[in-house]
């Protein structure tokens, strides 16, 4: 009930401030979100009000002159709230002393385009426009208003080109080893030396919007190595290609260094060399410190006969067995002397001394018979 009063007494307002209409002044101004429209799409136009004072309520006539376009909604602006009678709307509120600015929108007109024909309009037409303002409840006259709505142009939608589903490769090679590449065989074996840490990859993927990722390539071990290329297609699918790389054990035993520490070979030292000799004069050696490094790191080396020396004759083997197994022995014969040996050396001095003796005397005896010979005269 309250608010049918108050709707009365703002209708009557507008009655009895038209004597007033000298005194203040008002405009009508429509501004619209947009003009063109796409069929099936809306705008909105904003009844704005300038006027010489603050602005309390307004009303006005809306028409569309055609059925191009429709009106969705017509609600109030600024605070205020839109009742209607047909095609005549009042923008009011119920409140001593509210007001908006000059300038302010009083009320929201939502449109949708009907037509789907392009270029074809309606004008939206706002007349009849009462005003009032702020004071003694003048109503002004604002004067009537229209907007021309087209109907815009529907845009062609951008055609959704389906990703490439191409993941195979067009190249896969490598320097390290060779292998015949078809791009719908996956899978590939080949054989490398032990000295290899890496297998060269060259992959190349038929569509250049596929990616190419390699795996597994480095740090080669003995045995079996998987290396994988995997190619994503621009739609995410996946393709793997495998290369299964066997490296060899490696076949090196050969010694790079041998060394006995305190004492020196009788030649020097040769991986090719098998055998070498050590005299050791010190009878109480039971063992000897040897330093033994082989070439190939994943060489082993044993050490065989190095305790319990005994006076004589004495063989100590150095065995290296290589990665694969193949073995590579090095003889030491170490002599340590003993009192036999000593006795005998004396006696060979000896001998050596009297043999030296007969010959100097031998020779002293046949000088002097040569010096003392005289030929016999023929007579």
């Amino acid at each position: 009930m309250k608010k049918i009063l108050s709707l009365i007494t703002i209708l009557l307002t507008f009655f009895i401030g038209l004597q007033y209409a000298e005194a203040n002044t008002a405009s009508t101004r429509l501004t619209a979100s947009k003009t063109s429209i796409q069929t099936t799409k809306t705008a909105t136009v904003q009844v704005r009000i300038d006027a010489s004072n603050n602005i309390r309520g307004g009303q006005f006539n809306l028409t569309l002159n055609n059925n191009n376009f429709e009106i969705v909604s017509v609600t109030g602006a600024n605070g205020l709230s839109i009742s209607t009678n047909g095609s005549l709307y009042l923008a009011y509120r119920v409140e001593s002393g509210y007001s908006i600015p000059s300038g302010s929108s009083i009320a929201t007109i939502t449109v949708k385009a009907k037509s789907s024909t392009t270029g074809a309009s309606s004008v939206l037409t706002v007349s009849n426009v009462g005003v009032t303002l702020l004071g003694a409840y003048e109503t002004v006259s604002a004067g009537s208003k229209a907007v021309t709505l087209t109907v815009a142009a529907t845009p062609i939608p951008t055609p959704i080109v389906p990703k490439s589903s191409n993941n195979n490769l067009s190249t896969l090679t490598s320097t390290t080893s060779t292998f015949t590449f078809n791009p719908n065989i996956t899978t590939y074996n080949v054989t490398v030396p032990s000295n290899v840490t890496t297998f060269d990859i060259n992959a190349v993927a038929s569509d250049s919007k596929a990616n190419v990722n390699v795996s597994g390539n480095t740090n080669l071990v003995t045995g079996n190595n998987v290396v994988n290329v995997t190619v994503t297609a621009e739609n995410g699918t996946v393709k793997t290609y495998t290369i299964n790389v066997l490296k060899e054990s490696a076949t090196n035993n050969y010694l790079a260094s041998l060394k006995i520490k305190g004492y020196e070979l009788d030649k020097d030292f040769d991986k090719e060399t098998n055998k070498y000799n050590i005299t050791i004069k010190d009878k109480k050696t039971k063992s000897l410190d040897i330093e033994a490094i082989a070439e190939d790191p994943k060489a082993t080396i044993e050490i065989i006969g190095n305790e319990d020396l005994m006076e004589g004759r004495n063989i100590i083997k150095v065995v290296v067995t290589s990665e694969k197994g193949e073995e590579n022995t090095y003889n030491l014969v170490v002599n340590i002397a003993s009192d036999d040996d000593k006795e005998l050396k004396e006696e060979k001095t000896l001998n050596t001394f009297m043999i030296i003796t007969i010959i100097i005397i031998i020779i002293i005896v046949v000088g002097g018979l040569i010096a003392t010979y005289k030929p016999k005269e023929n007579n």
